[in-house]
């Protein structure tokens, strides 16, 4: 079944039995399956019902930040206005420096030596440098950045380790500036996954973030509350991983956390740093049997829990679904949701 997805690309998409519909999957968190929405297209309540009509008549979640929507400009009842992507991500992107104006090659350095870490922290254990050499991996074939890892006397721009007793999540980071600049996880964490679509790998993934530049889409550090502290009505992890609110509250419905940097994540990092288009610029399998060469785009048997968003520099790509045993919904209009 062929389908033309954004100008980016082609895209082919193969269902079960060569067929997308609708039928019900234990445990899926689409619109159709979580209840969002019935057979007949109509939606049911969401858990944050602001009066927004977010689904279309097949069941698809639109990006109220796309002009697909008719929704852009609109005050929802809680008082938060709807922006466009572009509007959103430059809440992520605002004023904290880049290392554009420390490294105008873009070459960020980081290091785990432990020699740098001070008291009450820790180095990060050879399964933690791993999952963030990856994670810096990704902000690169986003992005005009590139990182190299230095080890010794040789300062690093960014230098990694982890919390001593901070077993409950969470983390902090500097922003690009001069000299070296900290970035702490907590540990040992009570999860013992650090995959993607772990909330470890998730913090990480969140604090980099910080690191090269993003800030929280609203006003607020260490804990809020939605609607109150933020800015923008889009401001949930459907939209960006560095939110602090969960995905429900703009109405998407997730299992797991995210493995990549999700829609206005993307379009902010690329506002500071440029797009790299020589990334997956040939033919691409995301899914099932998948080419990315990324675990987050990948589902197997141990991996089925991770929501990404995927940046496709070209060529003809594939969404591959087939090893489910139920319904997919696939929307492949550019920005748009699948489950």
């Amino acid at each position: 079944m062929s389908l033309t997805g954004s100008p980016l690309s082609a895209v082919t998409a193969f269902a079960p039995e060569g067929s997308i519909n609708f039928q019900p999957l234990e445990g899926c968190a689409c619109p159709v399956c979580s209840g969002a929405v019935t057979e007949g297209g109509g939606r049911a309540p969401l858990e944050a019902d602001l009066g927004l009509a977010q689904l279309d008549a097949r069941g698809f979640l639109l990006d109220v930040s796309s002009p697909q929507s008719d929704l852009v400009g609109t005050v929802m009842a809680n008082g938060l206005q709807i922006l466009t992507a572009y509007e959103s991500a430059i809440q992520i992107a605002r004023p904290n420096g880049t290392w554009a104006d420390h490294t105008p090659s873009l070459e960020v350095t980081y290091s785990f030596d432990i020699s740098r870490i001070g008291e009450g922290y820790a180095a990060f254990d050879a399964a933690y440098q791993a999952v963030t050499r990856d994670i810096l991996d990704h902000y690169a074939e986003l992005s005009g950045l590139t990182f190299r890892e230095v080890k010794g006397d040789t300062a690093p721009n960014i230098q990694f380790q982890n919390i001593v007793g901070q077993s409950g999540g969470g983390g902090w980071a500097s922003y690009p500036g001069s000299g070296t600049m900290y970035n702490a996880i907590g540990y040992p964490w009570t999860e013992g996954d650090i995959l993607p679509g772990s909330y470890v790998y998730h913090t990480i993934l969140h604090e980099v973030g910080h690191s090269v530049g993003l800030a929280h889409p609203g006003s607020y550090n260490g804990s809020n509350v939605y609607p109150d502290d933020s800015v923008v009505w889009n401001d949930s992890r459907q939209y960006s991983v560095m939110s602090y609110n969960r995905a429900s509250v703009t109405g998407a419905q997730t299992v797991g956390s995210a493995g990549t940097l999700m829609l206005h994540d993307i379009l902010a990092l690329q506002i500071e740093y440029g797009a790299n288009w020589s990334t997956r610029s040939g033919d691409t399998v995301y899914g099932f049997n998948s080419t990315a060469g990324r675990a987050a785009y990948g589902f197997d048997a141990d991996h089925l829990t991770s929501a990404f968003a995927i940046w496709d520099g070209g060529g003809v790509d594939t969404l591959d679904f087939s090893g489910f045993v139920g319904g997919t919904v696939m929307d492949l209009r550019q920005g748009g949701f699948s489950s």
